[in-house]
């Protein structure tokens, strides 16, 4: 993120740095945290799972579900604990030589621009 530079106070905050602030104070305004949310419903998914395996005839479907909104759920938590992996592969590195332009002109007097 690039921040502007002010002579009298350093770097000054960007608007991105801002707005995350605002979301973040109004968060705590509705006393909401997203993460304590999330964990909330894993654990209701986890009971619903459970109740739903332990028919005697189990929905294959309503198990797929379940199972999908867990590992959603799950792989908007990961980043929170081990931050992003990267995706760069050796295939996608990209190795070619940079393109160079060379621009000439030539100022004598036979040779004039129309």
């Amino acid at each position: 993120m690039l921040k502007e530079y002010d002579e009298g106070k350093g770097l000054r905050k960007s608007s991105g740095a801002r707005a995350h602030r605002v979301a973040t104070d109004k968060l705590k305004e509705l006393d909401f945290d997203p993460l304590e949310a999330l964990i909330t419903q894993l654990g209701e998914i986890d009971r619903l799972l459970a109740t739903e395996q332990s028919m005697t005839n189990p929905r294959i479907m309503v198990v797929n579900n379940l199972i999908n909104c867990k590992t959603r759920i799950l792989e908007s938590l990961l980043p929170y604990r081990y931050g992003k992996a990267p995706t760069i592969t050796v295939n996608s590195a990209d190795m070619r030589e940079p393109i160079q332009i060379i621009l000439e002109h030539d100022f004598t007097p036979n040779n004039k621009v129309t």
